[in-house]
């Protein structure tokens, strides 16, 4: 099986087990609780171990408690070690991605709880773009990694956490 490096432990944090992660903020999502994150141990060798509890500090910064480390010893045994997701995950969620499979789907905010039907989906500038449409206005909306929240593809809704303030620029 083939990984890609998605971060790296930079430290333990307490004295109870938890580490502090640098993950790039495009996999960010991939950071939930019951989560595998696969550690190198050895070259080439990857492990998965399972995220008990994870939250965000600062951007690309995290503390998190994986299942077998509850103290600060057996945290520092990987320290520094780089952390992994399987590339055929990834590229799932690639493919989930695509504007064509995107295109028969709602986008539902977590926060607002606006609700709207994909119209069209395109990529501009290397990110991708959905067009909404909400009451005779046409709203752009970006669809990554790091704003989805959940899919359901039963009811075919996107849940995204949209940024403050973008909804009510077409809204308003």
């Amino acid at each position: 099986m083939e990984y890609r490096k998605i971060g790296s432990i930079s430290g333990t944090h307490g004295l109870d087990g938890q580490l502090n992660l640098h993950i790039e903020e495009i996999y960010s999502g991939f950071l939930k609780k019951n989560a595998f994150l696969f550690i190198e141990l050895r070259s080439r060798t990857y492990i998965p171990y399972q995220l008990v509890a994870v939250r965000k500090v600062h951007q690309e910064f995290y503390i998190a408690s994986f299942k077998d480390f509850d103290n600060v010893d057996d945290s520092k045994a990987i320290t520094g070690k780089s952390l992994y997701l399987p590339v055929s995950l990834l590229d799932k969620i690639q493919q989930k991605l695509a504007p064509d499979y995107l295109s028969s789907f709602s986008i539902k905010d977590t926060h607002t709880g606006f609700q709207a039907k994909i119209e069209q989906v395109f990529e501009s500038a290397g990110q991708m773009l959905a067009i909404l449409k909400h009451e005779n206005k046409e709203i752009i909306i970006p669809i990554n990694e790091h704003f989805i929240e959940d899919i359901d593809e039963k009811k075919n809704i996107i849940f995204l956490n949209i940024p403050e303030g973008l909804l009510d620029i077409y809204l308003d």
